[in-house]
Order: C-alpha cells, then structure tokens, then sequence
C-alpha cells in the first residue's frame, strides 16, 4: 500500500494546534516538512499501512478485536463492567471506541469492481476462441489501465511529487481547521468595556461630603484649617511687612525636615489616610504653589517673598508630591519646573518668583534616585532593550554635587525626575511585536512532570495544549486530569493520552464552572456552578456519585439533593464526596466504611447527607482521603476536627484508633488552621501564618520531617518554617508545596521524577524544584505520579494603580499631553533634555495604555471617550513622532511603541483604522514616502490592528454576500457603517500587494541593509491571512459563498501575478550582476510575495483544482501564471 492511500481523519480536538502551524516552512524547510507529516501520523490524524490502531477522541490509541470492533484497554472510560472485558473479543463500551465503531460502519463502502489484468486475458485468448469486438475493447481498456497505473507508481516514487502531495495533506488539514475555527483568538483584538475599577482612584467631592464623619475627625479638622489659616496670614503678613524673616524661613525648614523623614510615597493609599492629612496636604500644596509661582497677596498689596523661602517651598511641593506617591502628582511637579524655567528664561520680570532659573532640588533628587522599581512584571523582558536608552544614559552619566545646597538648573531637574520615572516604569512594560497582540498574549505557563506517556524523567515541561486554555484549576485523577478554565469551561485529559489535547466536557460547556473536584485515586468528578449546582459523573461505586444510586455517569449529572443548599465548595475523595454550603453545613455521601462519612455509622450513603455532629460549627474546609479513608475539616475559627480510619495516627489525635464523628484536634488549638490535606495515610495542615503541618505515616518520606518515623499528632515542617506556604498538593507519596513568592517545594517519593530529575528514589526533606525558580507560580496540583504547576494568567498584566508608574485618570493623560506639546511646539535644535522628556513620556504613557487594555478598564470612565479632545491630542502626537521624517529614532521607537500597545484606545472603531489606512494608501507620492521607515510602520500599524480586530474576516464575509461586481468596481469613496467594520477590501487588497512591491524592488536595488535584517511586514502577513482565508471559503462545504468566493480569487490572482512577474524580471536583472548580488536577492524574495505567498498559492490551487469538481471555470487558473513562469 502507497503513502497515497492514507487515509486523513482531522481530529476536531487538534484544530487550535494546526492552526498555529506556520505553513510557510513547508515550503523553505524539508525537515519541517517531514516532521509535520510525522506529527499527523504520530496524532493519529493519518492511517494507513503504517497504523497500528486508531486515535480515538480521547487520544489513546484503539486497536480493532477480533469482531471488527475498537478497544483502547482504558477498561474505566465509561463503566466498571469494562474491568477486565475491555479487550479484543468484546470491544470497548466506552464512548470514543464507539465513535470510532460508528465510523468504520460508515465507511464500509463497497469496493469497485476490478479491472481484468491483461497477462489474464492473454491466457485466456490462448487457449478459447479468439476475442470478439467487446473483448477486445476489453483489453485495449484494460492495458491504458496498467499504463496508467505505471505512470502512476512511477510518477509516486519521485521525490518531488512526495513532497508536493505532503503539503497538500497538509495544507488540506490547515483549512478543515480553518473552517471549524473561523475566527481565532490570535486574530481578534477588541477592548471590551467593563466596570473594573481602577486601584487607588480617589474619591470624588460630593462621595466626600456624603461619608460620614466621626466627632474626633470633625474637631481635628476644625483645628487644623484653624492652624493652617493662621500660619498662610502670618506668611503672608511677615512677607508683606518684611518682618518676622528668620521666623517664616524656620517655619518653612522645620517643615521640610519633618517631611523628608518620610519614607515616600506615605500617602499613596488614600483609604488608609486621614481624610483631616489629605485636606492639610491640599490646602498646604495650593498655598505652596502661589508662592513658587510668586502669586501670593495679602489684601491687595503683592508679598515680596524672599528667594529661600520660595525655594523651600519649592521643595516642599516636590516633598508631597513625593509622598503622595502617584505618577499624576510628579508630573504636575516636572510641569511646574518647565514652567519656572521657561518664565524666567523668557520673561524680565520684576516679579519673576526667581533670580535666576536653579533652586537647591540635591536632596528631593537624591531621595527620588532612592526609589527602587518594583518587580518586573514581564519575566520574559530582554533585559538588553533599554541597554541603550536615552533616560538610561543621562543618569548614568549624572554627577551629582556632594553639596546640598548647590543650585540645580530647573529644566535639569525636569529632566532627571522624568529619567527616573521611566526607570520606575521600565521593568512594567512588555516586550511589543507586530506578531502577537499584547492584549490577547497571555502568558500563562502550565509545567507538567513525572510519568506521561512517552515523557518520563524530563522535568518540568511546558504543556503549550493546556497553557492555551488559560488554567484556574486542575485536579488529578487515578488516570487523567480535569481542568477548570477561566473562562469557567471544563476539560478531561488522560495521562496515557498520545497528543496533548484536552477534550471539553461537553455537558458542561453552556455552565459556568467556579470549581471542580477529583482525587488522586479516584474515578469520579464533581463541577460547582456558578449559581451552585453540583455536577457529579464517573464511577458510582458506593454512592459516591449522589444521585441516589451506584451506577455509572457517562456525563455531568446534577445532584439534586443539593439544589437549593446554596453550596460554595465541593470535594472528592477516593470513593466518597463532601459538600460544604454558605451557612456552612457539611454534607458527605459514598462509601462509609470506616466511619470516614461522619455519620455515626459504617454504612454506604447514597445521597447527601448533613454530618450532624459539627451542628452549630461553620465548616469552611473539608478534605476527603483515599480507600483507607479518614476525612478533615476545619471552622470559621480554624479549629480542625478529623474522623475515620486512624491507622498511623493520621487522625492527629496521638493513637491509632478510628472514629465514627468528627473530633477535634487539641494540638490545632492554638493554631489558627486555614486549609487541611488527606493524602494515603497521612495529612498535611495549613495554618494562617503559612506554616505548614504535617503527621500520620511517615514511611517515604512523604511528612517532609527528617525522619520516615510515623507521627501521630500535628507536627510542623522544620525545613519551610521561614517560608509562607500558601497551598500544598498530594500525590500518592509525593507531597508540592507552594509559597507566596512563587516558589515550589517537593519531597516524598520520586521513583518518576515526579517531583525533581534526579535519581533519587526518595527526596527526604523539602526541596526547591529549581527549573520552576522564576516562574511566579500561582497554582499546583499532584497526580498519582505527576506533578504539575502553573503561572499567573497574564505574566505582563500590570496593576491599575502603581506608585510613580501607573495613575490610570483623566490627569495623568493631560499631563503627559502638555509634555509631548512641550516637546514638539519646541522648535529648537534636538537635545538630550528634549529627547529625555519625550522618550520618558511616551513610556509613561504606553504603560497607562497597557494598563487600560490588559486589565479592560474602560477608557470612559478615566475621561478618555472617543470624541474627547484629550485622546485626539495624545493620538496626533503619537502619530507624528511615530512617522515623521525628522523625529529622533529613539523618540520614534517610544511613539511606535505607544501606538503599538495603545491603538484600541486611540483608535477604538475598525472603520477610523480603515479609513487611516485608506488616506495611506491613497497619496499619489506614494512610492518615494514608503521608503521612509514611519510611513511604512504606520502602515503596519493599522494593518496589524485590522487583522487584530477580526476587521478582515469580516470584511471577507461582506464581500462574499455582497454583490461582487459591485465591490471590485467599488471606488475609494466607500460608505462606511456605524454598526460594523466596512473596508473596501479588493482596493485594499490591492494596495497592499501594491506596496509590499514597491518595497520589494527597492530592497533589491538596495544592498545596505543585511539580509539577516528583514523579516516580513504585517502587510505581508495580512495578505497571507486573507489568502487563507479566501481558499479556505472555497474549500468549505458551504456551497452558497463558493462561487462568490472563486470570482474574487480569479480578481486577486489577477492582481497577485501582474506585481509578482514585475518583482521576478527586476530580481533577474540584479541576479545577473553577479554571485553577491545574486545571493541578495535569494534574501530579498525569501521574506517577499515570492517566497511567501507564492509556493502557498499554488499548491494551494492544485489542492482545490483536484477535491474540487469544476474549479474556477470562470477562468484558466494555469495560463494566468505563464508570464511569470517565461
């Protein structure tokens, strides 16, 4: 049997994975090619020959019995009666073998009836009558047929017709995918609006006057307005009259060294601030101001303020400025400078608040260098990026004066405050790429270690599959894990699986799940809802499912015993689950042998039922253990109370003996516990100061003490006393244990290494799993012989509210407004003061976007709305420095960066991206403009954020349903709707095919830039995007948008070959030049249509023109190739 008789079965569970494969590498790369078609083997996707069985759905390998049916030995997947039937003689009843039996029915098709062979006939003739007229058609019929068939086999054994029917497999995998999953997250980019509340937003006045006050605060505030009215008149007074001068300078100083004991940033946390502080620190900061700024009166006489006490004061704003903390407020401070400088450089002024533009700022300088970043949210971040960076090196350069008193230039402290601030924001924001969107990169990491199938002993291993799915929570089973999602959606995978592809519970996917519960032993599952529905499936052995009864559930079944308990937590032991409700009732159910169900008794419970015997406690922790069961709680007061089988001591109460009820545990009682683990034989306890306890068997060192001893009463892990663990997990004899700063710590068995890679049988005290060192871990979870841990949702999603870095109002915006004005009104000849304030700016200003779009603030309600003034001055800023021709690079590179991470919020509607676009493409001096670096990045820019913002599949969908004529004759005058995105896509099309030419033949006139250098533009790849997408309509198995779609692949194809043959003569000719030219222009066409568009087109073409019957007749797809194959 040939490779070409494989038979391809796309498996719905790998879509999201081939959507993610770069088709361009089958082209440029025949070991990727190889690997790819291996992939489809190894996934079970491909069959033929080569099989040795079936992937079902679940990922494990079927084999076909004896009878015709599938069976994949799991023996559990559906039912117990499959224990030891599962097999070759009887099948598989479980619901993926099924499938694949139900598959195989339908493809049972009856075979062709076969063609004679001609040596047959031969024979034949031999010895009967000779042929008559049919017999002999017959024959003529018969030798085209092994003619064709050995033109056929000849042709197959090529290396190039291997390759070519490789990709188009491949291809024809990527646009079933394509077709099933339309719209990917990697192509969608919208802001959605939410009510999240922004950290740290002060209160507005009138919330102000409502809250209510209380005597004490009342009679402090009357005081200090009373105290603060008295020393702004004898100021003023002393000022006036010039009287009292010494007084007024100690009254000032004393009040500066009383502020500069302050650590920074004290009044930061408005909540935990006296309203009475804030009020003085206000009226204080106002009264300040008019004295720096030399507007302070008395009566109508103006005061005459002398020099140092104007710059005492000046140092007392920055002081609170200072202690407030919040980037709005040294923003307004650096204006403050800018102004006094400016004022005093251009204005002779009798009045002018200064002698000349300096003020002794060394030591508020000083205290704001000492201001260390907070930890880098982006661990990924190249810390080379900024190596270079303008703010970067004027403080390196900076010498600051030993003497306090000395005199600072006002702008240079301008400048260095601003300096400093980027070093404050610089470790928050992310790396950017035109490749991967920052809003939609989350960043999630999930490790996997220990025994998987082909995986043992590698340590921890990156499981993109599940990091994709954005993990909350998993727990594991005895032969799998279950997987809750943020997005409150449940996935089931087996450890045994071949591929790494969860499959969703399917009974569950219009529920929103909060929690789910499994144990490591155990063969059944429970999902809390978010309107607390319990959900159980699995085994039913002992009731343990609730539902009345010991069978079996294929699927999620609610409990509905437990409707209307309003339950808020669930748990799962080996053969038994537990319940706890909001007024804190305990209710278990399933196997009570032992007395681990808390009832009194040894019987079986088949639905939920209350423990009585903790009536009148609040149990808020349960924890359920494995066969020899005993089971844990704890209380609203952290009291822990324990029952069940007592072996070993496990119950923590100093003896070996068992109990029927839920007993206290005295050594707990002096320790606040908050979270209790029941592990095989032993128990791990969690108290509120992050100690962790352990007691019961200690044989394998699965305690963590120093000893295999048993203990037989709560005993504290010596070796993470100085941690603060805040979760812990068990395997069957592994223990992980998480503390608050993200690290992980093993021991116990590691016979798989499923705690670290090491041969050590057993890891006898905690140790730190160092490949995990970094990672921020947030969550663990411990299978019976895996491990697994997981990273924070969104390792660059930044607070909404950072002292100094992020101050998410509608000040911070304006601010940073009135310093990029300051910068470009500013005419003068560049100079690192200007270049330091812009690229410090724009910085602050990314940061404040990519804190509003990671966290899905709404921009109105920070008074940033679409038609606001303020946004469109901050986007016309951006854009210029962004794009225009005599911009600094580094002020560029900050612009792009901004508008990179910031262009749903400065440019929110599709429609104003496509209408930018359109006024790009549209200029007459296009071709000498796209030559410049800013046009072509905005360019980029917009296309980018259009193929981000799902614009191009829909703009495809329209055109599809629309006229078709109409749209390719459509001029650029296009109507734009309110309600969606309207893009003229055919003019667009062709501009950008257009462009991406234009650039191209400059490139191969133009050999200063290195080959290693290019790379290719968003336009490429919104072409190759809208390539796909186009074909792969065609290849759908909507017949309606078919014809539609083959007229507007005729009209690009049109397009497409008219530039690609002026691309190829123009490279011929460089070509021709010699060896080094030629070499150049291998690079150049490489990253261009040619090399990425091109050999994807056409095998894409051959793939339609051979599964499709009656291809484009509209047109002679082949002859449209001919001047560019001459």
């Amino acid at each position: 049997m040939s490779y070409m008789e494989a038979t391809l079965r796309p498996q719905p569970r790998l879509d999201i994975k081939w959507l993610k494969t770069i088709l361009e590498t089958l082209f440029h790369s025949q070991d990727t090619l190889i690997n790819t078609w291996n992939n489809l083997i190894t996934d079970g996707e491909l069959t033929g020959y080569f099989s040795v069985g079936l992937l079902n759905s679940a990922g494990v390998t079927a084999k076909q019995g004896e009878f015709g049916k599938y069976y994949c030995g799991q023996r559990v997947l559906t039912c117990t009666c499959c224990d030891g039937i599962c097999g070759p003689h009887s099948g598989c009843n479980c619901q993926p073998c099924q499938k694949l039996d139900a598959e195989e029915s339908t493809q049972n098709v009856p075979k062709e009836e076969s063609i004679p062979n001609m040596d047959v006939l031969l024979e034949k003739w031999a010895w009967e009558p000779q042929p008559n007229l049919d017999q002999l058609l017959q024959g003529i019929f018969s030798l085209n047929h092994e003619q064709k068939q050995l033109c056929s086999e000849a042709a197959n054994s090529t290396l190039s017709l291997t390759r070519l029917h490789y990709r188009l497999t491949i291809l024809k995998r990527y646009f079933i995918a394509l077709n099933r999953i339309p719209h990917t997250v990697q192509y969608e980019h919208t802001l959605v609006s939410t009510n999240t509340a922004v950290d740290g937003k002060p209160l507005n006045k009138l919330q102000a006057k409502n809250q209510p006050l209380d005597p004490t605060a009342g009679l402090a505030r009357v005081g200090s307005r009373a105290a603060l009215n008295f020393s702004f008149a004898f100021l003023r007074r002393a000022w006036r009259m010039g009287e009292d001068v010494d007084l007024c300078n100690e009254l000032l100083n004393e009040s500066l060294d009383a502020m500069r004991m302050l650590p920074p940033a004290t009044l930061f946390e408005r909540n935990d601030v006296s309203p009475v502080w804030l009020e003085v620190v206000e009226r204080s900061s106002k009264f300040l101001r008019q004295v720096v700024n030399g507007d302070v009166t008395s009566g109508r006489q103006y005061c005459n303020v002398p020099i140092e006490d104007q710059h005492t004061s000046l140092n007392l704003l920055l002081e609170f400025a200072l202690q407030k903390g919040t980037l709005s407020s040294t923003l307004d401070m650096v204006l403050l400078l800018l102004s006094l400088w400016d004022k005093r450089a251009h204005i002779n002024d009798n009045r002018s608040p200064m002698e000349d533009a300096s003020a002794p700022l060394l030591p508020f300088i000083r205290r704001f260098a000492e201001i260390e970043p907070e930890k880098s949210v982006s661990s990924n971040k190249n810390e080379n990026e900024d190596g270079s960076c303008s703010t970067k090196v004027f403080l390196d350069l900076l010498e600051l004066p030993e003497d306090d008193t000395y005199e600072v230039d006002l702008r240079q402290a301008a400048v260095c405050i601003m300096a400093h601030l980027d070093r404050l924001a610089a470790p928050h924001i992310p790396p950017l790429s035109f490749n991967k969107s920052s809003h939609f990169y989350n960043g999630q990491r999930v490790f996997g270690w220990g025994w998987f199938y082909r995986l043992v002993g590698t340590g921890p291993q990156n499981c993109e599959a599940l990091s994709e799915l954005t993990v909350k929570q998993i727990r594991c089973s005895e032969r799998g894990i279950l997987i809750l999602t943020c997005a409150g959606k449940v996935y089931y995978m087996y450890y045994t699986s071949e591929t790494q592809c969860p499959q969703v519970i399917e009974a569950l996917k219009e529920k929103e799940v909060v929690k789910i519960a499994a144990y490591t032993e155990g063969k059944h599952f429970m999902a809390l809802t978010a309107n607390s529905e319990v959900y159980s499936w699995g085994n039913g052995d002992g009731g343990r499912l609730g539902h009345g009864d010991t069978s079996f559930k294929d699927e999620p079944t609610l409990i509905q015993a437990l409707e209307g308990k309003d339950i808020v937590d669930i748990e799962c032991g080996a053969t038994y689950s537990a319940a706890i409700s909001a007024n804190g009732h305990l209710y278990t159910w399933g196997r009570g042998n032992y007395g681990r169900l808390g009832h009194g008794t040894f019987d079986d419970c088949l639905v939920p039922t209350v423990v009585t015997a903790l009536t009148g406690q609040h149990i808020v922790k349960v924890a359920c253990g494995s066969g020899d069961a005993h089971t844990l709680c704890v209380n609203a007061s952290g009291k822990v109370y324990s029952w069940g089988d007592g072996d070993y001591g496990k119950l923590g109460r100093g003896g070996s003996e068992g109990s029927k009820v839920p007993r206290l545990i005295e050594k707990l009682q002096n320790v606040e516990i908050k979270e209790v683990y029941c592990g095989v034989q032993f128990t791990v306890a969690i108290s509120k100061e992050g100690k962790l306890y352990s007691w019961g068997k200690g044989e394998g060192w699965r305690l963590g003490h120093s000893t295999e001893e048993h203990v037989r009463v709560p005993e504290l892990v010596e070796a993470l006393q100085d941690k603060n663990v805040v979760s812990v997990c068990l395997g069957t004899a592994h223990v992980l244990a998480l503390t608050d700063d993200g690290e992980v710590y093993g021991w116990g068995k590691n016979e798989n290494r499923q705690i670290c890679d090491s041969s050590e049988l057993y890891i006898h005290t905690p140790r730190l799993i160092e490949p995990l060192k970094g990672q921020k871990i947030v969550g663990i979870s411990c299978g019976p012989t895996q491990s697994f841990a997981w990273t924070d949702i969104n390792s660059f999603k930044p607070k909404t509210s950072l002292p100094f870095v992020i101050d998410l109002n509608e000040h911070t915006f304006r601010y940073i407004d009135q310093l990029l004005e300051s910068v470009i009104a500013n005419n003068t000849p560049s100079t690192q003061d200007r270049e330091c304030l812009a690229v410090a700016a724009l910085n602050l200003l990314q940061l404040q976007l990519h804190s509003i779009v990671t966290n899905q603030v709404d921009p109105i309600k920070i008074g940033l709305p679409p038609s606001s003034k303020l946004l469109a001055n901050l986007k016309v800023q951006a854009v210029h420095l962004a794009s225009a021709s005599n911009v600094l690079p580094m002020v560029q590179a900050a612009a792009q960066a901004v508008l990179q991470t910031g262009w749903s919020v400065l440019l929110p509607t599709a429609n104003g991206r496509a209408g930018a676009l359109s006024s790009l493409l549209m200029n007459a001096d296009l071709e000498p403009k796209m030559c410049h670096s800013g046009h072509r990045f905005m360019i980029d820019l917009l296309v980018w954020s259009l193929m981000a913002d799902g614009g191009l599949e829909t703009a495809l969908n329209e055109a599809l349903v629309a006229d078709i004529s109409e749209l390719a004759n459509a001029d650029i005058n296009f109507e734009q709707s309110s309600t969606h995105v309207s893009i003229p896509l055919l003019y667009l099309i062709r501009q950008l095919i257009r462009n991406s030419s234009t650039v191209t033949l400059k490139q191969l006139n133009s050999m200063s830039k290195s080959p290693q250098k290019l790379s290719p533009s968003p336009s490429l790849e919104l072409l190759q995007r809208f390539q796909r997408l186009l074909i792969g309509k065609i290849y759908s198995e909507n017949t309606d948008s078919r014809d539609a779609a083959e007229t507007l692949l005729a009209k690009y194809l049109m397009y497409f070959t008219y530039h690609a043959t002026i691309i190829l003569d123009s490279a011929y000719e460089v070509a021709l030049q010699g060896s080094r030219h030629f070499y150049w222009v291998l690079q150049v066409l490489r990253k261009d249509v040619i090399g990425i568009l091109l050999p994807e087109l056409i095998v894409s073409l051959i793939l339609l023109e051979r599964d499709l019957p009656n291809f484009l007749t509209v047109m002679n797809w082949l002859a449209v190739f001919n001047d560019l194959l001459r």
